[in-house]
């Protein structure tokens, strides 16, 4: 069966015009941190993995910006409880990996800005 061109782009349009689910908001966040935290580790010097990690923040920022809006919606954090306690080994990996990449480069004053702005993304 052939689509019509203007029925693929009303299909596509129509899809990108619903806001995120927070479970969408809780995995872009999280595939976002998981990229740039992999650019670091296959860095192979620490000054390296700075300039890798600040590429992977600056274009995945909006989804790191999402993401520390939904932490701080007490409400839309409850309807995601159930679904982040039933990813909870995938999510304490991302973080075993993180804070070994922050151990190792904890000198370079890239790869700590980086970490920083993970914690206030949106600049507040």
């Amino acid at each position: 069966m052939r689509l019509s061109r203007a029925f693929v782009c009303l299909i596509v349009v129509a899809g990108c015009d619903r806001a995120p689910t927070p479970i969408e908001v809780v995995d872009r966040g999280w595939q976002a941190h998981a990229r740039l935290v992999a650019a670091g580790e296959h860095a192979p010097t620490c000054a390296a993995a700075g300039v890798a990690m600040q590429g992977v923040f600056d274009r995945e920022r909006p989804a790191f910006v999402a993401a520390l809006a939904l932490e701080r919606d007490k409400a839309k954090l409850e309807e995601v409880r159930a679904y982040l306690e039933a990813h909870d080994a995938e999510y304490r990996d991302l973080e075993t990996r993180t804070e070994a990449l922050d151990a190792r480069c904890a000198g370079d004053a890239g790869v700590t800005a980086v970490f920083a702005k993970l914690e206030l993304p949106d600049g507040s």
